[in-house]
C-alpha cells in the first residue's frame, strides 16, 4: 500500500527534473530531499523500474539502450508521443493555456508588444505559460512555431486566428451524440440522460461509523479543527480507481467538456490539476466569478480555486464509488477555535503519513465536521493525538494569559495613565 503522501512526494521530485531522472538514481534523490528512504521490495515490486511502470499515473518510463531507463512526470508521456517538429509542439500545451492565448489575441488584434506579452498574460490570467515546459526553446520560439494564430513582425504580435488551434463553440457542438455539451442554462439540473451525473445528483458518503476503532491515513490537514481522513483499508482501492480515472479521462475529455454558463454549485464534475495533470472527482462548492470556481475534491479534502475551462462533466461510472474523504475534527467546534502555527505543525507531526487508530463519534459540529479521537499506535503503546493537541493548546493559552498578566501589571506602575 503506498500512501498518497509518498506518491506526491514521487512527483515533486520527478517535476525538479524536466529531462528525467536515471532510474537506478531515484531512490538516492529521494533519500536526499526528504532524509528518509523506501525499499520497493516492501510494497510488492521486483525493481525500481517495476514499481515505476505500475504506477502509470506517476511515472513515464522511457527504455534506453544500455539497458536502463528515465523516469518521467506522467505529463511527459504524451509529448513523447509527439512529432519532433515544433509546429506540432502546441499539443503540449495545456489547454487552458491555448484558452487563454485565444482570448488574449482575440481582445488584442491590433497587436501586443512582445516584451509586454508575458505580463500582460500575467495580469489577464493570473499565472505564466512555460514555453520551455511545453518543449520550446523559448518565448519567441514558441510564438513564431503557433504561426497559424499569430505572426511577429517588429517585436510586435499580431493576430491571424486566434482560434487556430482552439475548436469554436458552433451548433453542432450542441448537436452532436457523443458529446453532452448543453446549450440551455439550467439544463444540467433537469438532464435525464444516464451518460453523466446531472446537476442534481449527488455523491453517496462512505460509511466510517463503527463501534470499534478502525484504521484510517490523513488525505488533507487544515488544522487539528479540519482535516480529512480515509479509510486505510481504502487507499489501494482508490489508487485503482484514480489510475482509471486518469486513463478515461485523457482519452475522453474533450467529449465532457461544459460550457462555462452551466456550471452550477453543487455540480458534481472533475478536474484536472494544471501542475500534476492528474484528474480528481469534485463538487463545485461556489462561484467566484464568470471564469472561475472553488471546488472540493471530494476523494482527499483539497480546495481549489480552478478555471471554469478546466471543469469536466462527471461520466455516471464515476459517480458510483462513495466520496473517499470524511471532513473531521478532533474538538466540538467552539472548544477550540484557533490554533497557532505550532499546534498545526504538532498536528501535522504526528498525522502526516501515518495509518493511525480512530474513533468515529456520531456527533458533529455545527460546521458539519464528524468528530474524531485519533491515536497512535506502537506496538502496544497507545498515544491520543487529541490529548497531545489539547495539552499544547492549554500550555499557549497559559502563556497567552502569563503575557496579558505582564502587560496588565506593568500598566498599574506609577506613572502610567490608567
Amino acid at each position: 500500500m503506498i500512501l498518497d503522501s509518498m506518491k506526491t512526494k514521487f512527483r515533486y521530485i520527478l517535476s525538479k527534473y524536466d529531462n528525467g531522472i536515471p532510474c537506478h538514481e531515484f531512490m538516492d534523490m529521494y533519500a536526499d530531499t526528504f532524509s528518509s528512504r523506501f525499499d520497493f521490495c516492501e510494497y510488492g515490486f521486483e525493481s525500481m523500474k517495476d514499481m515505476a511502470y505500475q504506477l502509470p499515473s506517476i511515472f513515464f518510463v522511457k527504455d534506453t539502450d544500455d539497458g536502463d531507463c528515465i523516469l518521467y512526470q506522467a505529463s511527459k508521456r504524451e509529448q513523447f508521443k509527439t512529432s519532433n517538429d515544433p509546429l506540432l509542439y502546441y499539443k503540449n500545451i495545456p489547454k487552458t493555456v491555448l484558452h487563454n492565448l485565444s482570448n488574449l489575441f482575440d481582445k488584442y488584434r491590433t497587436g501586443i508588444d512582445f516584451e509586454k506579452l508575458l505580463g500582460l498574460y500575467c495580469s489577464e490570467f493570473g499565472r505564466a505559460y512555460e514555453p520551455l515546459r511545453y518543449g520550446y526553446s523559448s518565448e519567441r520560439h514558441m510564438f513564431e512555431s503557433l504561426n497559424e494564430m499569430v505572426k511577429i513582425q517588429n517585436n510586435k504580435v499580431y493576430t491571424i486566428n486566434p482560434f487556430a488551434y482552439t475548436p469554436t463553440v458552433t451548433t453542432e457542438s450542441f448537436t452532436r451524440k457523443d458529446s453532452p455539451v448543453f446549450p440551455v442554462k439550467d439544463f444540467l439540473s433537469y438532464y435525464s440522460g444516464t451518460d453523466i451525473c446531472n446537476g442534481k445528483f449527488v455523491y453517496s458518503e462512505m460509511d466510517f461509523y463503527t463501534k470499534n476503532p478502525i484504521r484510517v491515513v490523513v488525505a488533507e490537514i487544515y488544522t487539528p479543527g479540519s482535516f480529512f481522513i480515509q479509510l486505510a483499508s481504502q487507499v489501494d482501492n482508490i489508487s485503482n480507481f484514480m489510475n482509471n480515472l486518469q486513463v478515461f479521462y485523457n482519452d475522453n475529455e474533450e467529449k465532457y467538456t461544459v460550457l462555462p454558463e452551466l456550471i452550477i454549485t453543487g455540480l458534481a464534475c472533475t478536474s484536472c490539476f494544471e501542475d500534476t495533470k492528474l484528474w480528481h472527482r469534485a463538487t463545485v462548492l461556489n462561484i467566484i466569478d464568470e471564469l472561475r470556481v472553488e471546488l472540493l475534491y471530494v476523494d482527499y479534502g483539497s480546495i481549489e480555486i480552478v478555471w471554469k475551462s478546466n471543469i469536466r462533466l462527471l461520466a455516471s461510472q464515476f459517480g458510483l464509488l462513495p466520496i473517499q474523504a470524511l471532513h473531521c475534527s478532533l474538538f466540538e467546534y467552539g472548544v477550540f477555535n484557533n490554533y497557532n502555527s505550532s499546534i498545526n505543525k504538532l498536528f501535522v507531526e504526528k498525522v502526516d503519513e501515518k495509518i493511525l487508530e480512530a474513533n468515529i463519534q456520531k456527533s458533529k459540529t455545527l460546521e458539519q465536521k464528524t468528530i474524531v479521537q485519533l491515536f497512535l499506535k506502537k506496538g502496544k503503546k497507545r498515544t491520543s493525538v487529541n490529548k497531545l493537541c489539547a495539552q499544547a493548546i492549554q500550555k499557549q493559552l497559559e502563556e497567552d494569559q502569563k503575557s496579558l498578566r505582564t502587560v496588565l501589571s506593568k500598566m498599574d506602575e506609577p506613572g502610567c495613565e490608567k
